[in-house]
């Protein structure tokens, strides 16, 4: 079953699912759309839903579709193929921009059931040295890094398992990469890949670990900005 999201004005909406209605329709594609009329219920309800297959997301005339696709040496992840269109959409340019990658991606069956979807940093690792030696550890696998008093930051593994190190936040943030992690707040550097959902009063975020992580208006700004553009490219958010 393909789940899609629709974002846009409520005409915007309206004429994307006229047509892509249409075209999965005619070619026997199941589906199920899903519609969001705010940045908030964009964040809130969709982007970190692993369900969620196609994103269609129409802003300044512009409509940028963003598939999901399993990586070809790995079905159980997946990475986002990107394209733009204009608005309106017309059929043909459902057929070029999001047929095609509809036949070749993995995301709808796999074997006769359906697959769970996921998304791994594509960088490679991080080198920490402490007084324990050398350690490689993947970017996907640290889940956050607290800064703790007497100069210590403690870096959390998707494990449980943590490392220390003497290096701050700031030292730390220049040497992963920036489109993955973000400094919440002076004691807190997340990883987007960990995060499990938005709290309900949308000033913070709980991790994958259950340990929720409170924001600062400014960490907040950041946050939903850099989010959007690491995960899909564009920015959503007016401010």
């Amino acid at each position: 079953m393909l789940i899609v999201v629709l974002y846009g004005s409520a005409g915007e909406r309206r004429q994307m699912k006229g047509v892509l209605s249409r075209y999965l329709n005619e070619n026997n594609i199941p589906f199920k759309l899903r519609q969001a009329s705010s940045s908030a219920q964009f964040m809130n309800d969709y982007l970190f839903n692993h369900k969620i297959h196609l994103f269609m997301i129409c802003i300044g005339g512009e409509i940028t579709c963003i598939l999901k696709n399993y990586n070809d040496f790995n079905l159980h992840t997946s990475r986002y193929t990107t394209d733009t269109v204009k608005f309106p959409l017309i059929y043909d340019d459902v057929g070029d921009k999001i047929g095609k990658k509809l036949k070749l991606s993995y995301f709808y069956t796999w074997r006769g059931k359906e697959t769970r979807l996921s998304l791994i940093c594509p960088y490679g690792t991080y080198t920490l040295k402490n007084r324990k030696g050398v350690r490689k550890i993947l970017h996907e696998e640290i889940e956050y890094i607290h800064r703790e008093e007497k100069g210590k930051s403690v870096i959390h593994l998707s494990n449980g398992e943590t490392e220390t190190t003497y290096k701050s936040l700031a030292q730390l943030e220049r040497e992963l990469d920036r489109k993955y992690f973000v400094k919440c707040n002076k004691k807190y550097l997340i990883n987007f890949l960990n995060i499990y959902m938005v709290n309900d009063n949308w000033d913070g975020v709980y991790m994958k670990s259950g340990i929720e992580i409170p924001f600062t208006k400014k960490g907040l700004k950041i946050f939903y900005k850099s989010m959007t553009m690491s995960m899909l490219g564009i920015n959503i958010f007016t401010y």
